[in-house]
C-alpha cells in the first residue's frame, strides 16, 4: 500500500462536498487558498501532515481514512470489504455529518 494523492484527494472533495463546502471555505477553514485546495483535491499537490490532520479533525473522520482510504477499525472492520463505504455512509448520515 501506498499513499496516492489522486484518490486521497477524491477523498477529500467528497468530505468537503458533503460538507456543502465550497473550495474557497475549505481554503479559510485551513489557511490555505482556492488554488491550493484544488491541487490536493486533485491529486496535483499532497499537503503536510499538519494539514491533513487538520482536515480529518474537521471532518470527524480519521486520518486513515483520508490518507488510505481505510475506515477504521471497530464496527467497520466486521463489514465486508465492498459493503464499508455504504455502510460508513449510512452512519456518518446518522450522526449527521454528511
Amino acid at each position: 500500500m501506498s499513499y496516492d494523492l489522486a484518490e486521497s484527494g477524491k477523498r477529500i472533495k467528497e468530505l468537503r462536498l458533503r460538507s456543502g463546502m465550497s473550495q474557497d471555505g475549505l481554503g479559510q477553514v485551513l489557511g490555505m487558498t482556492q488554488p491550493c485546495i484544488a491541487n490536493i483535491e486533485s491529486g496535483r499537490k499532497g499537503t503536510t501532515i499538519d494539514t491533513l490532520v487538520q482536515l480529518a479533525d474537521f471532518f470527524h473522520i480519521t486520518l486513515d481514512y483520508i490518507v488510505a482510504g481505510k475506515l477504521g477499525g471497530g464496527v467497520f472492520e466486521e463489514v465486508p470489504e465492498d459493503k464499508r463505504e455504504k455502510v460508513f455512509n449510512i452512519f456518518r448520515e446518522i450522526v449527521g455529518l454528511v
